[in-house]
């Protein structure tokens, strides 16, 4: 998924606003970071994408592998 795409995603996924009741203040807040992604001033770095992660329960690691 490219960032145009994922930011798209993020825009429609606020607009709709079907998010599980029990977890509506994380999820809000994380696709509404991956909302504005793409605006220079907010970006997205890899630490970002931990953080996100964290927020949703999950860690987040790379693996670099000779193609």
């Amino acid at each position: 998924m490219t960032l145009p795409q994922l930011v798209d995603w993020a825009a429609n996924a606020m607009m709709d606003g079907v998010f599980d009741e029990h977890h509506t203040a994380v999820l809000s807040a994380v696709v509404s970071r991956l909302g504005v992604a793409d605006v220079r001033a907010f970006g997205l770095t890899w630490e970002d994408c931990e953080q996100l992660f964290g927020q949703l329960g999950f860690s987040a690691h790379a693996d670099i592998v000779m193609a």
